[in-house]
């Protein structure tokens, strides 16, 4: 039976694949922003480059990659959201009123249910000493 499903292989020295990719991509990006806009100008960009490396390949926010994090922070402020509040009529009001009222009747009849029969049920072993 296999086990440690969850664990990638190491295949490049300590590195897994996807974080050599990420390492890779971003030292190359920072190469090429040094070789278009030299140290001075092009620090910006290096640090930024590298430091997107290193944080994808090496960083995981609540034992989660980052990637799955920057994908939905991606998402979160690309997609289109539009929060509209609407106050309910008293009718509306009313009936949700109702309703918790009979949630709360049944939930009490099944909550006093159950520990009848748990009750029964203890009774019953004690009885068979």
């Amino acid at each position: 039976m296999p086990r440690f499903l969850d664990i990638e292989d190491k295949v490049i020295g300590p590195l897994t694949f996807k974080q050599f990719i990420y390492l890779g991509g971003g030292g190359g990006l920072a190469y090429v922003a040094y070789s278009y806009l030299g140290w001075t100008w092009g620090f910006i960009f290096i640090a930024l480059f590298l430091g997107l490396g290193i944080g994808l390949a090496f960083w995981k926010p609540n034992s989660r990659p980052a990637t799955i994090m920057l994908q939905a922070f991606l998402t979160h402020y690309t997609k289109k959201r539009m929060y509209v509040w609407q106050r309910p009529t008293k009718f509306e009001r009313m009936k949700k009123d109702e309703k918790t009222v009979e949630k709360e009747i049944t939930n009490k009849k099944e909550f006093d249910h159950d520990k009848i029969e748990a009750l029964s049920w203890s009774l019953d072993i004690m009885d068979r000493k």
